[in-house]
């Protein structure tokens, strides 16, 4: 039937537009590579891809889009599809594999606007990768790695003044970039950008996980909350002998290693239900906690003097 077949013809169109996540990213131990996000389904008799189908062509027009975008893992692989033209090729009513037609079309339309809005986006996030990793280099350009202090904390201040501009700077396009940047270096041999990529990641994290990102990490912390914001702006390097220093001030405000675990346990319960699951700023920054939450365990359950 012609219906079917232009149906049919979509789903070469529609193998562009595949939805295959980066692996996630490295933080502070360079052998820890996390799996990906997961490929999209296959297959065209997927219950999503029905369910999905089902839905979409009881809403109005205006509505596919907003579907699309929710759902963009199942309508972006070819059993979407392929499910359109089973649905097709079982209707004996024309009008019915008009209106699957047109869903396919539309479906199509609303893929190139994503891919197109996705390619403007991944440029911006680029570019703002190139420029805070600017503010981390040596005067003559070159970076040294490990980071020194001042241009950690440069780095810091720039991912934090980007923040400032646009509250959505440091987003999952972001992030991705930040991967895909770190996995052409491994491929390609360039294993000294590696410790600087991990550094913007553990920045970004320390930023966004800080309950005060204005923390001086030079003043006495007050509690355990205050210490955990100190930690997250230190380099994590010095992580160990910065919570044994101040845990073992004698009646220390900050109380016991016990009591910055509980800390770092309740930010990371609030980064499981805040954050998207399975998206990359939840990944990041729950790693980012474990490793800390690790480092002040240390191999017996006590704080690490390094």
């Amino acid at each position: 039937m012609k219906s079917t077949l232009l149906v049919t013809a979509l789903i070469s169109c529609a193998d562009a537009f595949v939805f295959r996540p980066t692996p996630s990213s490295l933080l502070t131990r360079p052998d820890r590579v996390a799996t990906s996000l997961g490929a999209a389904p296959s297959g065209s008799n997927e219950p999503g891809v029905d369910a999905l189908l089902d839905e979409m062509l009881e809403a109005a027009p205006y509505d596919i889009p907003g579907i699309v975008s929710r759902s963009i893992k199942l309508v972006s692989n070819p059993s979407f599809f392929m499910a359109i033209a089973a649905r097709a090729d079982k209707e004996k009513s024309d009008e019915k594999k008009d209106q699957l037609n047109n869903l396919a079309n539309s479906v199509v339309s609303c893929l190139e606007v994503i891919v197109q809005r996705t390619e403007e986006k991944v440029d911006t996030s680029a570019e703002l990768l190139q420029e805070v990793l600017k503010s981390a280099a040596e005067d003559d350009g070159e970076f040294l790695v490990p980071l020194a202090p001042d241009k950690r904390q440069a780095l810091r201040e720039s991912m934090r003044d980007a923040l400032e501009a646009d509250a959505q700077a440091l987003d999952e396009s972001f992030l991705s970039t930040v991967n895909a940047y770190m996995k052409k270096c491994q491929d390609d041999g360039l294993t000294g950008m590696v410790p600087l990529l991990q550094a913007v990641l553990q920045t970004y994290a320390s930023i966004v996980l800080a309950s005060d990102v204005n923390v001086d990490v030079e003043a006495e912390a007050e509690s355990a909350a205050g210490l955990l914001d100190k930690l997250l702006a230190s380099d994590p390097a010095g992580w160990g002998a910065l919570a044994a220093h101040e845990l073992a001030k004698p009646s220390s405000p900050c109380g016991s290693a016990d009591d910055l675990l509980s800390e770092v346990q309740a930010r990371i319960e609030t980064v499981v239900l805040g954050a998207g699951a399975g998206t990359y700023a939840q990944r990041v920054q729950a790693e980012f906690l474990r490793e800390l939450m690790d480092k002040i365990k240390g191999d017996q359950g006590n704080v690490v003097v390094e």
